[in-house]
């Protein structure tokens, strides 16, 4: 159902689209990404050390939620 949704040829993003999907469906999740994801870009103006701790900061939520989702998933199993 996924497949070749972003490029016709990468099988990488075939693998993580379910997963950004899912990721896109929270929008608490969604939101920290995109913060991240910006906050990592400013912050890299003004000293590295922000952008890498933004960076961190945001993976560690992202990482999180997923264990809460694996730990949902196993508890239904």
């Amino acid at each position: 159902m996924y497949k070749h949704l972003f490029f016709l040829d990468s099988k990488t993003l075939d693998r993580l689209t379910p997963y950004i999907l899912v990721l896109a469906s929270d929008t608490i999740a969604f939101n920290v990404f995109v913060l991240t994801c910006v906050s990592a870009v400013v912050f890299n103006f003004l000293n590295s050390m922000l952008a890498l701790m933004a960076i961190f900061i945001g993976a560690g939520y992202v990482v999180g939620f997923w264990l809460l989702i694996l730990n949902e998933n196993q508890r239904a199993n």
